[in-house]
């Protein structure tokens, strides 16, 4: 590596006492002086100097860059030329002021020559040689750009004024670097605070969770404890699951309870459903009376208003078929009436008769429109009804059983195409 990229890459790694001492080895070995190698050498010299706070020689340098014959290193020269010129003025020279800017107009107007001249005075006798052995100003050199920066800071303090002004701004600086300390103390001191706050806050959501999870485990154990002793000792699913339609989707219970005890068959009634009815009852009541008279032969169409009825709720009677299959409703089976002293409600099973009054006048409207895979179905529904309902322990139950049969057989004698399996059940 030659003298001349050693001392540029010295330069740029700061290193300026190598990198003037490499420059200095090169030019001083160099016959042409105007080659670009010796002004990069120069221009190099002149930044490793002002970085040293040599300033005469740096300005030295400087001088024969202004009269290279190429005009960009001559811009280049002029340039860089005033940083350099302003920190190494004293401070309380009168004549600084006034120097600086002939200085910038000789740069401005590129009177390359004059200010030639001018540095050369400024060299020799506003310039003291004691100045470099002074505590050196900050200058920030970047080598890539070709730049000298300074920061303000004087060298020179002549002046008391100058002095207490300078212990001023170096107060103010220490006020200032404090307090920057001392919000990056408090920062850290917060973002701290808030990780221990997080972790904290992440235990509690934690722990709060698992406590939440197995009290509600805990819940739904005793749920299902509690709801399977009411299964195996009452109504079973099937009874609950149809209680539910009734109440909510159709507007009566299947089974009332009248008693003090709290029991889950026990369900509130849709009061919109209860109202609908209430309003189609007399004309479904009154329609089947008219079909199960002894005179009459022949399936009458329904009223429009129970027609519309039927239509809204064979998806229902559909869902109600489809519970009937996998589990026929059981009824009490514990003598609970007996042992209590108490004795069933005028109502008890009675919603079971509105049910069955209900897929009678479908199974009619469906035999009046042809519509034999439907009639089969409430068909089915009606006879597994009827049948849970033999299972009884009180007059009362049986004879609730016996007006489910005689609705049964009724709606039967209208049927055109009765299946085979009913012949079988009715010789049964």
């Amino acid at each position: 590596m030659s003298s001349l990229k050693a001392g540029l890459a010295a330069l740029k790694q700061k290193s300026y006492d190598v990198a003037i001492q490499k420059l200095e080895t090169f030019c001083s070995g160099s016959s042409q002086t105007q080659t670009r190698s010796y002004c990069q050498a120069q221009m190099g010299l002149m930044q490793a100097y002002a970085a040293t706070h040599d300033y005469p020689q740096s300005l030295k340098a400087c001088q024969f860059l202004l009269l290279s014959p190429s005009t960009q290193v001559q811009q280049w020269a002029a340039q860089h030329s005033f940083p350099v010129i302003k920190a190494a003025l004293p401070e309380a020279d009168t004549d600084r002021d006034k120097i600086l800017v002939q200085l910038h107009q000789l740069i401005h107007h590129q009177k390359y020559q004059p200010l030639h001249d001018l540095i050369t005075t400024i060299n020799q006798d506003f310039i003291s040689p004691t100045i470099i052995n002074q505590d050196p100003p900050e200058v920030l050199l970047d080598s890539e750009q070709g730049r000298i920066t300074t920061i303000q800071s004087r060298v020179a303090r002549k002046s008391p004024k100058m002095q207490a002004r300078y212990r001023q701004i170096r107060a103010d600086q220490n006020l200032k670097q404090q307090k920057k300390s001392l919000c990056k103390l408090a920062l850290k001191g917060i973002k701290r605070i808030s990780i221990a706050l997080g972790v904290l806050l992440f235990i509690w959501v934690t722990l709060g969770n698992l406590a939440a999870n197995y009290y509600v485990a805990k819940t739904e154990r005793e749920i299902e404890e509690e709801w399977a002793h009411v299964l195996t000792g009452d109504y079973n699913e099937a009874t609950y699951h149809l209680q539910e339609i009734a109440t909510w989707k159709l507007g009566f219970k299947l089974i009332d309870w009248d008693y003090e005890d709290e029991h889950p068959i026990d369900m509130d009634v849709n009061l919109f459903e209860a109202e609908e009815w209430n309003e189609i009852r007399p004309i479904l009541y009154d329609y089947l009376d008219a079909q199960y008279k002894f005179d009459v032969t022949r399936i009458s169409e329904p009223p429009t208003e129970l027609q519309f009825y039927l239509r809204n709720k064979d998806e229902l009677l559909n869902e109600i078929h489809e519970i009937l299959k996998q589990q026929a409703p059981r009824t009490r089976n514990d003598f609970y009436f007996y042992t209590t002293g108490f004795t069933p409600s005028h109502s008890f099973g009675f919603g079971y008769l509105r049910l069955q009054r209900i897929l009678s006048a479908n199974i009619l409207f469906n035999q009046f429109r042809g519509n034999q895979s439907k009639v089969k179905r409430d068909l089915e529904t009606l006879w597994i009804l009827n049948q849970s309902m033999s299972q009884t322990n009180s007059l009362l139950d049986w004879l609730l059983y016996f007006i489910s049969t005689k609705y049964l057989l009724l709606t039967l004698q209208e049927v055109e195409e009765l299946p085979s399996v009913w012949h079988k059940r009715l010789d049964e």
